[in-house]
């Protein structure tokens, strides 16, 4: 632990120190305790309660954004929209801690919490987007910063991987944060279709959609237990009673929970990649392909809402989601010239692009636009026009006043 710190900011950075990593499971005082090396009793000499150390942590947390997002406004102001950008993705790489803890509480950003947080710490800046009343403003503005913020969490989660797994030819976190932020300010650097092209495409991959069966009973069972329990409620029990079924059935089938809940993710990613293969098939330019990835995988949510309910919940548990993968499916149904054309043409943003990378990148924006726009009931063709700004940004970047008005569509 650290030297000349107060023993109650020593309890604090304890507590931080387990989320190197998502963390599932509920971490005792005692575990704690012993990371600080005094007693349980100890603690409560600081903190009257467990729960007032969840507390601390979050101020902490909260206190490390409200400063980073100061510096933010002081480059907007004076023009350096880069910069800005760089200071957030800056903050988040060398704050480990933060980034798992807050995965680890296996939510989207409440953002009326968020921005009640950051007005307390005298900073107003997203009351153009949110009303007193927690509504929403502007739409626009909306689907921006779930863009800006998941590009911005999903690619700090991928450097973590890649630093954990000594992948070579990383940036350093300052090279990494300023070509991210390039990355989002200018895009991919592609061109986006006529409106009457991308209509083409909406009417074939939804006429496709329309053919696919529904999802299998074993899945909408293991969705109702985690809707009802939790992640860390399922079990093989709770599997068996929702399928009426003896849980001997499911143990004949499938040696343990885990093997189960492996078994049907991965099952159903095969099936959504199949889909979203089968409408690259045929496609002769990288815009249309990164056009069909984002609006399969739209269609796929709207149709199976269920997973998006399981996968929001299972993300970091036991590594389920990264084992139900399967990179050499991925890398077989993306072996086209026009996908691997795409992946070399990529921007520089300090991690070496793979097809796992970049298709993490496109499923986590479009699944967190789904959850945000569904809590607010949006209806399905307001999702497909925020879809459009999304394909747009990802495209030219949020920079390209012009790309914000073709998109809005």
């Amino acid at each position: 632990m650290k030297e000349g710190v107060s023993t109650r900011d020593k309890i604090i950075d304890a507590a931080f120190s387990f989320y190197r990593k998502p963390v599932f499971t509920h971490i005792s005082l005692s575990q704690i305790a012993q990371k600080v090396g005094i007693s349980k009793a100890a603690i409560f000499k600081h903190f009257p309660r467990k729960a007032s150390i969840r507390q601390a942590m979050n101020v902490r947390m909260f206190d490390g954004i409200a400063e980073v997002v100061r510096r933010m406004l002081e480059c907007y102001q004076n023009g350096k929209r880069i910069e800005a950008m760089s200071e957030a993705v800056d903050f988040l790489v060398n704050h480990r801690e933060y980034v798992m803890y807050f995965q680890s509480q296996q939510c989207i950003v409440d953002e009326g919490a968020f921005v009640r947080e950051l007005r307390k710490r005298s900073i107003r800046v997203f009351d153009s987007l949110f009303a007193k009343d927690g509504s929403i403003k502007d739409t626009d503005l909306y689907v921006t910063s779930i863009y800006v913020g998941t590009t911005i969490f999903i690619f700090t989660l991928i450097r973590f991987d890649a630093l954990d797994t000594n992948t070579p030819n990383i940036a350093d976190s300052a090279d990494f944060a300023d070509k991210l932020a390039a990355l989002i300010e200018n895009g991919i650097g592609k061109n986006i279709p006529e409106r009457k092209r991308l209509a083409q495409l909406d009417a074939r991959f939804k006429s496709a959609m329309q053919k696919k069966a529904p999802l299998t009973d074993e899945l909408l069972a293991l969705a109702s237990v985690v809707s009802e329990y939790g992640a860390a409620g399922i079990t093989i029990e709770r599997l068996a009673k929702k399928l009426r079924l003896a849980k001997s059935s499911l143990y004949s089938r499938y040696k343990s929970k885990n093997e189960m809940v492996e078994s049907l993710i991965k099952n159903e990613v095969i099936r959504m990649h199949g889909m979203i293969a089968e409408n690259m098939d045929g496609l002769t330019t990288d815009e249309e392909c990164t056009y069909a990835v984002l609006r399969t995988e739209l269609l796929y949510f709207i149709k199976y809402p269920e997973t998006v309910d399981i996968c929001s919940s299972l993300i970091g548990i036991n590594d389920f989601v990264d084992r139900a993968e399967a990179p050499d499916f991925v890398d077989t149904i993306y072996d086209s010239v026009y996908w691997k054309r795409f992946i070399a043409s990529l921007p520089d943003v300090g991690i070496p692009p793979t097809s796992q990378r970049v298709l993490g990148w496109f499923f986590a924006i479009v699944v967190t636009m789904f959850i945000h726009c569904r809590r607010l009931g949006f209806s399905d063709k307001r999702m497909f026009a925020a879809l459009k700004k999304l394909y747009a940004m990802t495209e030219s970047g949020i920079g390209n006043t012009a790309v914000r008005k073709r998109g809005g569509s």
